[in-house]
């Protein structure tokens, strides 16, 4: 098994207790304003004002405040476990207050970030004034009664200061930093990534053998050594045992024959065809309908019509292969409209869209949808061409409105039972149709009802749901965006849209409460129920992003009686940690590898947390080639997900495996996996398409309408 080295250093020693007294003050803002400048950490917690510092300066800070004798309180544990806990703030803001004094060190943009002005990375091209300095975030985990400073080398870029900045000019400078930010990690793999670790260390040392924040004698003290996994490799560094490789999920292209399996996509429908040729006698044509610019009809046309033709690929030749045309893989032909005056297309002329803003020209859109409503039975899936100059009309969204053009067309389409496919201008000119083709000959099948694979089902009898939430923006109202898969081989997904009644709020995220738990649940039920009449459901997984309440566990509990095993997983997907995979030198020391971390590496942090690489190298000889590690995209290093179980008793072995078989169900796509499970993939694009005003009906739909 090959050790990783993590980003994690374990805090050996932190306060647990503070001072404590009560006073005039509840509101953050007014006590930020009290302690701005001065020499104490403070935090309000049920009418009382906590603090780090010499007694002597808080009594000084707070004068003409405190309103009862100041005493020392004993921290509770559990409030280590809580992300936004006062107590965890406190922590955050004891070491900004130790790192405040530091020369050139500065905040970055980002909550508990920080970088140098005097690193600048040079090379790097400026937009709109921007600069780009290496920086670094912090993050604290509390595991297995144990404290951890996450540290991750990051980029911080910069604009020149302005007086007022529109909202228009927000939005470009996230996207510039997301994209110069990218461009930098991106580019950034294991030897890069593990020296620009070691410096921030060396830089948190200050010149001494140990990491230490501290304000008198409340004191954070590190271990300045990072933590591994697999086997011990030193006596002196913390490494977790529990590790573990998962194989990756072959996928099955026949119900019954064990032979026609593949791990890579693409090969196995080219080898054996899609998985539901071999029990459907009748191959009908797949009749394509089209809404299309007039200028752009001849465009759009020869482009689908190339879906029947090979072609070779010429980029991503360690994975992408020949395609060999749409009635070769699919074994079903492909009709598209030929014709201008063909029943199945329609024209948008440059008069009808002359002098219409984004909600016009929807309304337009809407029109031209429903000529196709009274074609019922005559295509099976409806084509949108988009050209370049189309583009003003794809989205209005700032201070008062959020409108998304395709998220609406999509719902408007799902309420008419019409399954739609965008195409964009830019696709039809990509270097690469091989890719292309494969990708949208995949959506067109699917969307077509068609069952391209699936993976083997280890258990009978389960249903997996994704949660995601959403806020509408005029309304406010929160409404609950739900996926649910019908068993782990990738049967009955299906998707539901429903609001919450009472939302419960912490901090800025919402919440079901205890009945509007219980109700979704016995929603999703019934729905597992309507589909599978003749059997009972054993298990129930349910994957969220956000932690799971009480409430919601006592509702989740109240409409699981009966279901025998029961999972409630929390899956965040942008955490702190990172990992480098090792290798074993000449010298006998261990150094970074040039591939990262296997996908399918699982590293267990304590009884209910995991690490999990859903991304990373595989070795495979269907990939890359025999002995060869295939890293798709090939950017940076990947990061893991951080699975934690606020219910349940599967193993680490059934839960990762679980997980990866769920990143290869998700068809929107010819990618050999997706980095997230299909459940939170599909209830974050179901999340984000409730935010329209253009509302869904609270009934179950089937996914292939909002591919």
């Amino acid at each position: 098994m090959t050790p990783v080295k993590l980003n994690g250093i374990q805090v050996k020693q932190f306060p647990s207790t503070c001072y404590s007294f009560e006073a005039d003050i509840t509101e953050w803002k007014l006590l930020r304003e009290i302690i701005q400048g001065k020499n104490v950490v403070a935090a309000l917690s049920r009418g009382k004002v906590c603090c780090f510092g010499e007694r002597a300066e808080i009594e000084k800070t707070f004068d003409g405040h405190i309103k009862s004798k100041i005493s020392i309180e004993d921290f509770d544990e559990k409030l280590l476990e809580r992300d936004n806990s006062f107590y965890v703030l406190m922590l955050y803001d004891l070491i900004k207050r130790t790192l405040a004094g530091r020369s050139g060190l500065k905040e970055g943009s980002r909550k508990n970030s920080y970088f140098l002005e005097d690193r600048k990375i040079s090379g790097v091209k400026s937009i709109g004034g921007s600069e780009a300095y290496e920086g670094f975030n912090l993050s604290l985990t509390f595991l297995d009664k144990k404290l951890w400073l996450l540290l991750n080398p990051s980029v911080e870029i910069r604009f020149p200061s302005k007086d007022k900045i529109s909202f228009k000019e927000k939005k470009d400078r996230k996207l510039i930093k997301q994209t110069l930010s990218n461009e930098i990690l991106s580019n950034r793999y294991n030897k890069k990534y593990d020296e620009e670790l070691n410096k921030w260390l060396n830089y948190l040392r200050n010149k001494s053998d140990s990491v230490q924040f501290s304000i008198e004698n409340f004191s954070m003290d590190l271990d300045a050594r990072f933590c591994y996994a697999g086997y011990k490799l030193t006596d002196k560094a913390y490494f977790f045992q529990g590790m573990d490789e998962q194989p990756d999920s072959a996928l099955r292209f026949h119900p019954t024959e064990e032979n026609y399996m593949s791990i890579h996509p693409l090969k196995g429908l080219k080898k054996f065809g899609p998985y539901d040729c071999s029990f459907e006698e009748k191959r009908p044509n797949i009749k394509v309908a089209l809404i299309t610019p007039d200028k752009g009809f001849d465009t759009i046309s020869r482009h689908l019509n190339g879906l029947n033709d090979a072609k070779s690929p010429i980029t991503e030749k360690d994975y992408l292969i020949e395609y060999p045309g749409f009635n070769s893989i699919y074994q079903r032909f492909l009709e598209v409209p030929n014709s201008r005056d063909s029943k199945c297309c329609v024209l948008i002329r440059d008069e009808d869209t002359a002098g219409k803003s984004q909600l016009k020209f929807y309304e337009l859109l809407k029109r031209k949808i429903d000529y196709f409503d009274t074609l019922r039975g005559e295509f099976d899936i409806l084509v949108i061409y988009f050209p370049g100059n189309y583009s003003e009309y794809r989205e209005l969204k700032d201070e008062t409105a959020y409108f998304d053009l395709h998220d609406s067309v999509k719902i408007y389409c799902a309420k008419k039972n019409i399954k739609v496919q965008f195409v964009e201008e830019k696709s039809t000119i990509y270097k690469d149709q091989a890719k292309v083709r494969w990708w949208l000959s995949l959506a067109t099948y699917v969307k077509a009802n068609g069952i391209p694979w699936r993976v083997k089902e280890e258990e009978k009898n389960s249903a997996y749901i994704g949660i995601g939430y959403a806020v509408k923006t005029k309304s406010k109202e929160i409404v609950i965006g739900c996926s649910q898969l019908f068993d782990s081989s990738g049967q009955g997904l299906r998707f539901l849209l429903q609001p919450i009644e009472n939302p419960v709020y912490y901090g800025k995220n919402s919440y079901m409460s205890r009945e509007d738990a219980r109700r979704l649940v016995l929603r999703l039920k019934e729905a597992y129920l309507q589909m599978n009449p003749n059997t009972r459901l054993d298990k129930l997984v349910i994957h969220k992003t956000t932690h799971f309440t009480r409430d919601e566990m006592e509702g989740i509990a109240q409409a699981v009686e009966g279901i025998d095993r029961v999972e409630l997983l929390q899956i965040q997907r942008n955490t702190c940690w990172r990992g480098m995979r090792l290798f074993k030198g000449y010298s006998g020391k261990h150094g970074p590898d040039g591939y990262p971390v296997k996908r399918g590496t699982v590293v267990q942090l304590d009884a209910d947390s995991l690490l999990i690489w859903t991304h990373g190298a595989i070795m495979n000889n269907e990939l890359a080639g025999q002995r060869r590690n295939y890293y798709q995209g090939g950017r940076g290093i990947p990061s893991p997900l951080l699975v934690k179980r606020f219910w349940g008793k599967d193993s680490a072995e059934t839960i990762s495996s679980d997980m990866l078989k769920l990143t290869k169900m998700n068809w929107n796509g010819g990618q050999l996996y997706k980095k997230m499970p299909v459940t939170l993939d599909f209830s974050r694009i179901l999340s984000e398409i409730a935010k329209q005003e253009e509302s869904l009906h609270s009934v179950p739909y089937d996914f292939r309408f909002f591919m």
